[in-house]
């Protein structure tokens, strides 16, 4: 928080959750929830087959040049061109933010049993694609229904504009029939959720890269969804008339803050957790340039101000 120029460091705050972290939910839930065997980067694929190819099955996959089993894939090079794949398919017209929460389930939770069953199986066919409710609850599609999805595309059948998803290499996820693949469609739901898919919070706190030279950095880090984030940090701020006036401005950027109606859903979660006694308003700008490169372009004004240069250290 900042009043007045100033930094309340001791109010401050960091989420565990961010846009590289609902990647990696997201790269996992693919591989164990919807069938996908491998999660291939646009590096590692082939040229797109040409126009004139057949229109077998074939020729709508492109080829994989570096497998699982390359050196390359164990790059952080190979890292970067997945986070950046991840935040591609996150950006999707089919990841949506409800304004208030409707589904009161987590995304991906609840899946553990179903996923090891897969996995000794090869799967029973228990995902057949309904309401979510009752026993269906967790069950994700069988392989064999993957197969299908993509067969009867292949075969030349329409495909109704969002209800799947092609990933580079000609795969087709399901979004419509499958809960994973409804999952998918829910992913921004994990900011706002006090319950995390596939490890703990602790863990996930300590995958945090602040792991050495435990400084502010390190221990204002936290796993605490987006709104009891803020709830704590304004919390921390000892000056009751304070606390008003941040709760009034509260400022949404960076790029996980691009997801739809992402303001909207923080101003109802900040008017339901904080004290009635205080008016929750959040910020965003329309641009949206602007609201996820904000911190670049106003560390840009300030460098560029003449009176910030004198605070300059320089070799002697």
């Amino acid at each position: 928080p900042i009043i007045d120029g100033l930094v309340l460091r001791s109010a401050q705050r960091r989420s565990g959750r961010g846009g590289e972290w609902l990647g990696a939910v997201q790269e996992r839930a693919l591989t164990e929830f919807c069938g996908v065997k491998d999660v291939v980067p646009h590096y590692a694929l082939g040229p797109p087959p040409s126009a004139g190819a057949s229109g077998g099955g074939s020729s709508r996959r492109r080829t994989v040049k570096y497998g699982p089993g390359h050196a390359l894939r164990k790059t952080t090079f190979h890292q970067v061109a997945m986070a950046d794949y991840m935040y591609e398919m996150l950006t999707g017209l089919h990841v949506n933010l409800q304004p208030w929460r409707q589904d009161l389930t987590v995304p991906f939770v609840g899946y553990e049993g179903d996923s090891k069953k897969r996995k000794r199986g090869g799967g029973d066919g228990d995902g057949d694609g309904g309401d979510g409710s009752g026993s269906d609850d967790g069950d994700g599609p069988s392989d064999d229904d993957e197969v299908m999805e993509e067969d009867n595309v292949e075969a030349g059948e329409e495909e109704v504009e969002g209800t799947s998803y092609t990933l580079p290499d000609g795969t087709r996820v399901d979004l419509a029939m499958s809960k994973p693949g409804k999952d998918l469609c829910r992913l921004p739901e994990l900011l706002y959720t006090d319950e995390v898919p596939f490890e703990t919070l602790d863990q996930q706190n300590a995958l945090s890269t602040f792991q050495s030279g435990q400084s502010i950095a390190q221990s204002t880090l936290s796993s605490l969804p987006v709104h009891r984030l803020a709830h704590a940090s304004l919390t921390a701020v000892g000056d009751g008339d304070a606390r008003k006036e941040l709760c009034g401005d509260i400022l949404l950027t960076g790029g996980a803050s691009l997801f739809p109606n992402m303001e909207a859903r923080l101003s109802y979660e900040m008017s339901n957790t904080a004290p009635s006694a205080y008016k929750c308003k959040v910020v965003a700008s329309r641009n949206t340039v602007e609201r996820r490169y904000a911190p670049w372009i106003g560390g840009s004004i300030l460098t560029s101000l003449g009176s910030f240069q004198q605070l300059w250290l320089s070799r002697a």
